[in-house]
């Protein structure tokens, strides 16, 4: 019976230090997501943000916790300021262009092309 004790224990440590871990990325975070969530400049690029969650980030960071927007708009935060402080536009692949290209493929078409004129060599 202690075991069980424990393992609920640990188990409302860790939900309760992830609580706190978010509330501290929220924080954190609160000020510059704001001034880029609400930068006119971006506003045709957040439009999608702007209409499902509105046109202005929660005031404060607290409020945050119970906005339903968090997450979308924190991963979109995070995808631009990855990116240089550029917004990237996300495209898939249509059929026949799919899949992965080898990194090595460039160099394999130029290789090839320069020794196309030539004869091969035995190894």
């Amino acid at each position: 019976m202690a075991s069980t004790s424990t393992s609920n224990n640990n188990g409302s440590g860790q939900s309760s230090e992830e609580a706190a871990e978010l509330m501290a990325t929220m924080r954190a975070e609160h000020i510059p997501m704001k001034s880029w969530y609400n930068n006119p400049l971006h506003a045709s690029n957040l439009s999608e943000l702007h209409s499902k969650h509105g046109n202005e980030f929660p005031s404060f960071w607290q409020d945050l916790v119970r906005w339903d927007g968090w997450k979308e708009a924190r991963r979109e935060y995070l995808r631009f300021t990855e990116n240089g402080n550029k917004f990237v536009t996300v495209t898939t692949t249509t059929a026949g262009g799919g899949g992965k290209r080898s990194r090595w493929a460039e160099d394999q078409q130029s290789a090839s092309a320069a020794v196309a004129g030539q004869p091969q060599q035995p190894r």
